[in-house]
């Protein structure tokens, strides 16, 4: 359309405009909880620069003791932390969507904002790579996740006491239980570590239902619970057949404070301005750059294998 001079307008009905951007913002940075199940339980460090392309962070294993004496001590003993460098690539997970100007027609001929359905799959789409990279990280980038990181704890889980095999499906909820004790002491039994995080499969996480045994109605879950091992218990389908070989479910006991493990932000998820093509459509393009998962002591973290 041309106005009066002959000059090229825009119609208000082929335009995008602010109502419509604010519309597709409320859908973009109020996710659903869990879609960011990574942050319900890992703090985020937002100190990485934006243009930063590696970040680097010390990663520590204590050593050393305390020494006790009635009179105080001539040769007391000093502790150190055993640090080393470790560094990983800061990449951008980027997604995006198409308004088509038929459908900006539409919402204007219906009095209403642009619809924002593809807003909210770019947003989870976005959400689910993120989580996808804190648990599996990813080898070609050199980024590990809370699975297959160097120096982490490990626990064989037994068979059955009838030989039936490892997974929680033929065994009763006291092995069930002790499954998780001890995966939780490969945690606790570092001086200065305590789990408060259990994160487990889905398959797996249904079993907590199973009574604690035969003779006691209490369930599984009702029992952890009421033992105060973890603050929370969560249900992870990233965790299904996610060993390093590929083959077995895993669960995860973890220690979560900030300290031992965080979450990297150079930018959290963002949207670049439209780009409206010469057809009349917009482009929103939409952009989260992270390094994933910072690990600073891997024994905070012990993987259990359900072969």
């Amino acid at each position: 359309m041309k106005d009066i001079l002959g000059n090229q307008v825009e119609r208000a009905d082929e335009m995008l405009l602010q109502r419509d951007l604010e519309a597709i913002d409320d859908t973009l940075y109020e996710p659903k909880e869990e879609e960011l199940i990574v942050r319900t339980f890992l703090d985020i460090y937002d100190g990485i620069p934006e243009h930063a392309e590696v970040y680097k962070y010390d990663q520590f294993t204590r050593k050393g003791k305390a020494k006790r004496s009635t009179t105080g001590a001539d040769d007391v003993p000093f502790v150190d932390n055993d640090k080393t460098r470790a560094e990983q690539q800061v990449i951008s997970i980027e997604s995006g969507f198409m308004i088509e100007r038929q459908e900006l027609r539409a919402a204007r001929a219906n009095g209403r904002n642009v619809d924002t359905e593809k807003a909210e799959t770019a947003r989870r789409i976005t959400a689910e790579d993120e989580n996808d990279l804190v648990f599996l990280g990813d080898s070609d980038l050199g980024i590990e996740g809370l699975v297959n990181a160097a120096g982490i704890n490990t626990y064989d889980v037994p068979t059955d006491s009838d030989s039936d095999g490892t997974e929680w499906t033929y065994k009763t909820g006291q092995e069930i239980i002790n499954d998780i004790r001890e995966a939780r002491a490969k945690v606790n039994k570092q001086d200065g570590y305590e789990a408060d995080t259990l994160v487990l499969p889905s398959e797996q996480y249904q079993e907590l239902a199973k009574p604690y045994n035969d003779y006691n109605s209490e369930t599984i879950m009702s029992y952890l619970m009421e033992q105060g091992w973890f603050n929370r218990i969560l249900e992870i389908s990233y965790l299904e057949e996610a060993d390093p070989d590929g083959a077995n479910d895993v669960g995860l006991v973890l220690d979560t404070t900030p300290s031992n493990m965080q979450l990297g932000l150079a930018i959290d998820f963002q949207r670049d301005e439209p780009y409206r093509h010469a057809n009349g459509s917009y482009e929103v393009r939409t952009e989260e750059r992270t390094c994933g998962l910072i690990l600073r002591r891997p024994l905070a973290v012990c993987r259990f294998d359900l072969i």
